[in-house]
């Protein structure tokens, strides 16, 4: 019975120290919206008959070991003739990509890396984000995508028709304290109904922040689980 109360507790300990790890490792939003620039990339998942048309904004950031992206942070504006505030309400799902090159999303939309579509009713939002009277949404969207260690690409096209709504995109940010930063943010535009070319270079920082909780490397995780014993066992003594 000690030895399964003794297993229980390391097992315990040490998912709650992985836990613990959770991290920002993607951040060109800050808290300031001013950072913001009021002019944004588009990204949006269009009607089947504007297939052609469908586009990608998409940034890159790193990571120096595996990890579980679960929040996403973007800010988005609303544009376009027919775009008014009732048009969030027409979103259908964000798509969430996450890529490993310019290359892949530049080939695919779906994100080689991880593809998971969010419906409506599980994010929240602030709105109107900045610039005042503009159009502007700050969405929090909860995900779980597995990553390795490395650089990755990251993009969220709202699925919403053009047709009685208008369009969608990304914002632009100033924030000097962002990372990565870069200004290399893309658009990625596979059917090529734009005409601008695919990949479009927006020589910008895109709005994004990524939450995750990292993955310790297996040498880590040996130490952890041996501190973790020895702590069981110290106490153990102790009664």
């Amino acid at each position: 019975m000690r030895k399964s109360y003794k297993f229980i507790a390391l097992a315990f300990i040490v998912s709650a120290a992985m836990q613990s790890q959770a991290t920002i490792i993607m951040d060109q939003i800050g808290a300031n919206p001013a950072d913001m620039t009021g002019a944004g990339s588009a990204s949006q998942e269009f009607e089947a008959s504007f297939a052609a048309y469908q586009i990608g904004a998409i940034d890159d950031f790193n990571t120096t070991s595996a990890a579980n992206i679960i929040n996403v942070d973007v800010v988005m504006l609303g544009y376009g003739a027919s775009f008014t505030a009732n048009s969030w309400n027409q979103i259908r799902g964000f798509n969430v990509d996450v890529y490993s090159s310019v290359a892949a999303g530049a080939a695919n939309l779906i994100g080689d890396q991880g593809h998971v579509v969010v419906l409506p009713n599980a994010v929240t939002f602030q709105d109107p984000y900045y610039p005042p009277g503009f159009l502007n949404r700050i969405y929090h969207i909860p995900v779980n995508i597995a990553i390795g260690a490395g650089n990755h690409w990251i993009g969220i096209r709202p699925q919403m028709d053009f047709t009685g709504n208008g369009q969608t995109g990304i914002l632009q940010s100033t924030y000097a304290a962002g990372f990565p930063n870069g200004s290399n943010g893309m658009q990625i535009n596979p059917g090529l109904g734009f005409g601008l070319g695919n990949p479009i270079a927006t020589n910008a920082n895109l709005a994004y922040r990524i939450n995750a909780n990292l993955v310790p490397e297996p040498v880590s995780m040996i130490a952890l689980g041996a501190g973790a014993l020895a702590l069981v066992r110290r106490r153990r003594n102790k009664s």
